[in-house]
């Protein structure tokens, strides 16, 4: 059941203490956060558990955070987002984040 779909549980009127498995992405722009909170407001009318449990190959932000702390680089340049000054707020201040530029040749 995607965002929009939400208001079906009325119909299904799930069981007290059921569990839904949101298998889609995190919120990554306003819009998908606005979503997942009206999300989350319909499994706390319904008492629903939540559980995340999505599978792709693109990493949480978590995911990122943890590996840029293990591996502790100098300085990190981020490809392959959409959003790219994320990384300022996820790595630590000590790290430089280079937001790469279209047709720049970047030598390290």
């Amino acid at each position: 059941m995607n965002f929009w779909y939400f208001n079906n549980l009325v119909d299904l009127n799930p069981e007290n203490n059921s569990t839904y498995i949101h298998s889609l992405s995190e919120p990554f722009n306003e819009e998908m956060e606005i979503s997942f909170e009206r999300m989350k407001n319909w499994l706390d009318y319904f008492n629903l558990g939540f559980y995340q449990a999505h599978c792709s190959g693109h990493a949480p932000a978590s995911d990122l955070k943890q590996l840029i702390e293990e591996i502790n680089p100098k300085k990190l340049y981020p490809v392959h987002t959409e959003h790219p000054e994320m990384f300022k707020d996820i790595a630590p201040r000590e790290i430089e984040i280079n937001i790469p530029k279209k047709d720049k040749r970047y030598i390290v």
